[in-house]
Parts: structure tokens; sequence; C-alpha cells
């Protein structure tokens, strides 16, 4: 009897043990396709080459919002650069790694601010909204409020820009943002 339970432990340890090894292959992998992206040889590739590269490293391992982060870095880079027809396919796979990364960490900085610029694309409310309620959890960075004063004044919210910008004052994001606020001011006026 317990030369059995004996057997079927370690058999059950040894599972274990090869699932682990399989695991720590495929995340092994999945670490080196992304240093190819992030600091490799892949750094000024197509975005076809790069979008297939992540996607092949986030089918081994999931789990890195870093990947995410950088894919749509790049992709984002390269959409701003590109031609017309190419654009919307990019600002789409933008989309899809931006959504894959805030699936494994809603607070990164810059998968939330690249996600509201692609709401500012359809609407620049929207996009202040979704940065306010960012800020709403991480209030303490001045850099998040500089962009929030960005995001209201691109939307004509002039006066709650005015209030945000107010708790800037000291900090050195302030003149970015007043400057950025003082443009709008101007462009209202003039119409």
């Amino acid at each position: 009897m317990w030369r059995t339970i004996r057997i079927s432990a370690g058999l059950v340890i040894c599972l274990i043990g090869i699932f682990g090894c399989v695991y720590s292959i495929r995340v092994a992998k999945a670490q080196r396709l992304y240093f190819q992206v992030e600091y490799g040889t892949l750094t000024n590739a197509t975005p076809t080459v790069i979008e297939s590269t992540c996607a092949t490293a986030y089918d081994l391992y999931s789990h890195n919002y870093k990947l995410s982060a950088r894919a749509s870095r790049t992709l984002w880079h390269l959409a701003s650069s590109s031609k017309t027809d190419q654009k919307q396919n990019i600002v789409d796979q933008v989309e899809l790694w931006c959504d894959r990364g805030l699936a494994e960490n809603k607070y990164d900085l810059s998968l939330r601010y690249r996600k509201a610029e692609l709401i500012y694309l359809s609407s620049a409310s929207d996009a202040a909204d979704y940065w306010k309620e960012f800020v709403d959890w991480q209030y303490w960075s001045s850099q998040n409020l500089s962009f929030l004063v960005r995001y209201y004044a691109r939307a004509g919210r002039l006066v709650e820009a005015t209030e945000i910008l107010s708790l800037l004052k000291g900090h050195p994001d302030y003149t970015k943002a007043s400057s950025f606020l003082r443009k709008a001011w101007a462009k209202e006026m003039n119409f």
C-alpha cells in the first residue's frame, strides 16, 4: 500500500517537473523574441515582422505585458510615419496590443497613454474621460495631470483644463501644460 502511494506521488512530482521545464522553455523563447524586438535585430523591422514576432512571443507566453507595450509603441511610431492605406491596419494592431497588455496590467502608464491616444482618434472627449479615470487612480503624478490638461484642452473642455492646471503650479510639467492650454484658449478666442 505505501509503495503504491510513494510511486503515485513520485509520478505526480515528475509530471509537475516536466510541466515546469516545458513552461520555462516556452517563457525563455518568448523572452528571447521580446529581446530581439526591444533591443536586438528587429528594432527597425517592418510592422509585419514586428507584429508577427510579437504574436509568436505572445502565443508562447501571454503574461508579458511589457511585450504588448513594446509592440504597441513600435507600431504606433510606424503608424504615424506610414502611408494612409497602411495606417489603419497598423492602428488596429496597436489597439490589439494595448488591449492585450492592459488585460495583464491595467495600470501600466505607457499602455494607458497609448490607449488614450487611440481613443482620441475617434473622440477627444472620450479620451479625456478615459485619462481622467486613470488620473483618479494615480493622481500624484504631475505628468499624468499634465496629460489630463492636454486632453481636456483638445476636447474643448477648457474650464476643466484650467482647474487641473492649477494643481500643477510649482511642478516642472506646469510650463508645458500651460503652454498647451494657452494655445487652446487662443484657438477658442479666434472663433
